[in-house]
């Protein structure tokens, strides 16, 4: 990753802060990347080789039928997908899940159409996960069928701290963790993607 972008993204980050601050303070209003109330399906990303984003949705999901990845530019209020991947499982009863990496197509999946905007030129990567049918896990999850899971990483958060995270995850709202410290997060109502309880 080139020292001038990801300084770029910094500074665009401390100006974009200091307004929210100001915002914030005027009007009384929440911060716009709060995380939602309630028990949230999210994974944790991280920078592979070569600079690659890869994505782990928290624990291997089976019966994935879709995979869509959309790279998100933002500006204020408005927002503008500048690339979207698609992908689809070979099979009608889907696929099993747990890691990717943009512009890697998984075992069990064909590529609808290829990347052509490189990740780190996005504000926001969002992950959406469609499944064939519904799933439940020996622990009492749940993978929904009729709704797709879906999770947001902001690029500039996620690359100001990562050359200090060697190893572990980044979830969005919530920081770096480990894959150990990451299965902690269910008692703070974090679930991976398919280990959404189904009372939630």
């Amino acid at each position: 990753m080139h020292v001038r972008r990801k300084l770029r993204r910094l500074g665009r980050a401390t100006a974009r802060l200091a307004l929210g601050s100001a915002v914030m303070l005027a009007l009384g209003a929440c911060w716009p990347w709060s995380a939602p109330a309630g028990p949230t399906g999210a994974g944790g990303a991280r920078l592979g080789d070569e600079g690659r984003f890869h994505y782990w949705l928290g624990a291997a999901c089976d019966g994935v039928a879709e995979i869509e990845v959309e790279l998100v530019e933002r500006d204020g209020n408005d927002r503008r997908v500048l690339d979207t991947w698609r992908l689809a499982a070979q099979d009608d009863d889907g696929a099993r899940l747990e890691h990717l990496t943009l512009d890697a197509v998984p075992e069990g999946f064909t590529e609808g159409n290829a990347l052509r905007t490189d990740w780190s030129a996005a504000d926001l990567i969002r992950i959406g996960i469609h499944s064939a049918e519904s799933q439940r896990p020996e622990d009492g999850g749940r993978f929904y069928p009729h709704r797709p899971i879906r999770a947001s990483v902001s690029v500039e958060t996620f690359l100001a701290d990562v050359d200090e995270h060697a190893g572990a995850w980044y979830v969005q709202d919530r920081g770096w963790f480990t894959e150990e410290e990451y299965r902690e997060l269910a008692d703070d109502e974090v679930y991976p993607f398919c280990a959404i309880p189904e009372n939630s």
